[in-house]
């Protein structure tokens, strides 16, 4: 049974959501894979937030209900300063759940 992410549980699936990738033993970051997720989460990491939302965007037209995918846009939408909408976001990502 899956527990709602609530209070601490948010927070804690945030900084994992958002921690750097962890680097290769060769010193070299992880390139993005073919991961949609991945590659947005990248992207918000790198501060290309309007590219990350359109990943997002573009990957739950096919994916609607991925709670993953509703709450990084979300988050992105956050950090654009687009509260209302990234409020409608994370309250996607907990309907999914």
């Amino acid at each position: 049974m899956r527990m709602p992410l609530t209070g601490i549980g948010c927070g804690l699936a945030l900084a994992a959501l958002l921690a750097p990738p962890v680097a290769q033993p060769q010193g070299k970051p992880t390139p993005p894979s073919g991961d949609p997720l991945l590659q947005a989460r990248t992207l918000a990491v790198a501060g290309k937030l309007t590219q990350s939302e359109k990943l997002l965007r573009d990957f739950l037209r096919t994916q609607s209900s991925s709670a993953d995918a509703h709450f990084l846009l979300g988050y992105v939408l956050f950090r654009e300063k687009n509260p209302r909408d990234s409020l409608a976001e994370f309250t996607a990502c907990a309907r999914s759940r």
